[in-house]
């Protein structure tokens, strides 16, 4: 994780990374990007469902 002022970039999503981003106390809206640094299931496992709950929250991607 990468925070500053006005973005949030987040280093690889494994499985569960939304709950944990969450608890955190990050806000969605401020997360810009996601940096994956290979294609491993430990890595990317949780980007699907991240995506999805980012939508259904009303939160656009670009």
């Amino acid at each position: 994780m990468i925070s500053t002022t006005q973005f949030d970039i987040m280093i690889d999503c494994g499985e569960g990374s939304y709950l944990r981003w969450q608890k955190a106390g990050y806000k969605w809206k401020n997360l810009n990007y996601i940096f994956i640094t290979h294609m491993h299931p430990d890595h990317i496992g949780g980007l699907i469902p991240l995506l999805f709950y980012r939508k259904i929250q009303g939160i656009k991607s670009s």
